[in-house]
């Protein structure tokens, strides 16, 4: 489950690396394949920026369209999670991505479609330590991947004929080294491992090496493994290792 919480959210930052510095505050999405609304208090994105805008939602193909009263912004290559979705609701999305650091806090979550029912809430990241040295574009990536904390109260996932909810889940990078605990039908479990970035001119992804998992006194990395079966086809898990593709 922390895997599917990663994935949201570098799935978004993925979207937002392609274009120049972003502001968002009080974002609201109601999506249901293929339209929908949204509304937001400020929106400033790619160059263009609007107060109170009301926002029309359409799928094209694989891509998202934001149609503003004058203007619009387009997401290419949207997972088809978010373009199937029956509904996407987003609720008080806030955003930040400068030069120098991107943060995200989000109210709540929902979408369903034909393999997955997840909902989310209370969701918080702040990634730093960002760097000249790569590209602008993986700049982002980089730096959520590698040093970044994220927080999320709830989430809960429907998938494949199972059902897990976590609460109270926290993530922290630090120079490539993950740290993460979370709370599992009463029980607290904390992990320890590593995570990269990795793009190169065959391959865009994210690489979680998982040392350990552990619930008090007990060892329960296998288990934590074994309930790795019902994830997205852009996730490979192949113990200790598991790879976010981002293509």
């Amino acid at each position: 489950m922390k895997i599917i919480s990663l994935m949201a959210a570098l799935a978004l930052i993925n979207q937002v690396s392609a274009f120049k510095p972003v502001s968002i505050s009080k974002f609201n999405v109601n999506y249901s394949n293929p339209s929908g609304t949204a509304s937001a208090q400020a929106f400033s994105f790619d160059g263009q920026s609007f107060s109170n805008p009301r926002i029309d939602v359409m799928r094209e193909d694989a891509n998202l369209r934001l149609a503003f009263e004058d203007d619009d912004v387009v997401f290419e290559d949207v997972s088809d999670d978010i373009l199937l979705a029956q509904p996407f609701t987003l609720v008080n999305l806030n955003a930040l991505a400068n030069a120098t650091k991107a943060q995200m806090s989000m109210e709540s979550l929902r979408f369903k479609n034909p393999k997955t029912d997840l909902t989310a809430s209370k969701f918080a990241m702040v990634c730093d330590g960002f760097t000249n040295e790569v590209e602008e574009a993986d700049r982002y990536l980089q730096s959520c991947s590698n040093n970044s904390i994220i927080n999320l109260g709830k989430v809960s996932l429907n998938s494949g004929g199972s059902s897990t909810t976590i609460d109270d889940l926290r993530m922290q990078s630090k120079s490539n080294r993950l740290l993460f605990s979370l709370q599992l039908a009463g029980v607290k479990a904390t992990g320890e491992g590593r995570v990269r970035y990795i793009h190169n001119s065959n391959e865009k992804l994210v690489e979680l090496k998982v040392d350990r998992v552990r619930a008090g006194f007990f060892n329960v990395t296998r288990r934590f493994f074994d309930a790795l079966d019902s994830l997205p086809d852009n996730v490979e898990v192949r113990r200790p290792y598991i790879f976010i593709n981002l293509d």
